[in-house]
């Protein structure tokens, strides 16, 4: 396993790395898995070039709108998880560098979701390490990260690292059948 990540995939990734993005991204089929809201717009691209047309206005939302940002967006970095041994991408992350009420209490700095073959072989605690080690390039000293309560792969996943659990809490969350669900939020300190 030799993982990395990729930023930017429109600009800088292979025809191999952006077709393998968009099995990835047909293979997920729902546009909220465990609370990982995923761009519609890539969710529904059926085929390669409408994918390839959708990605850029995707990965164009980390810069700074202040228009959305007084509606609850904030800017959010794309990053590709991506096995070389494979030539594969297996997962995507979102890094938001600014967060919201809202977010600091469901969302977090980082969302991160794996594909279904990749899960449960640390893929996610090394693309969770990539992820970690990206903020910190970042200059970012400290993250936030949830979890659903019972979504116990990816709190094992945070709780290899250097967290703190600041609470267990019920947020409001639409996409749960009774509207509400109990998120872990973490506290990671990221090393210099």
């Amino acid at each position: 396993m030799n993982i990395s990540c990729i930023q930017n995939l429109s600009q800088t990734g292979t025809l191999s790395q952006i077709l393998s993005a968009h099995q990835f991204c047909r293979s997920v089929g729902e546009y909220n898995t465990n609370g990982f809201e995923w761009p519609r717009t890539l969710l529904d691209a059926y085929n390669l070039e409408g994918f390839r047309a959708a990605l850029p206005a995707v990965e164009a939302k980390a810069q700074f709108d202040p228009e959305g940002f007084s509606k609850g967006y904030v800017p959010q970095t794309l990053l590709w998880g991506y096995d070389q041994d494979s030539d594969a991408i297996f997962g995507l992350a979102k890094v938001r560098t600014i967060l919201t009420p809202a977010l600091l209490r469901h969302g977090g700095h980082i969302g991160l979701a794996l594909g279904q073959d990749y899960r449960g072989k640390g893929y996610g605690t090394e693309f969770f390490r990539e992820v970690l080690n990206y903020c910190a390039r970042q200059g970012m000293k400290d993250v936030i990260v949830t979890a659903r309560h019972n979504n116990f792969a990816s709190r094992l996943v945070v709780e290899k690292f250097n967290f703190q659990l600041l609470d267990l809490a019920d947020v409001v969350d639409y996409s749960s059948s009774n509207g509400v669900v109990k998120v872990a939020r973490y506290l990671i300190r990221l090393e210099d």
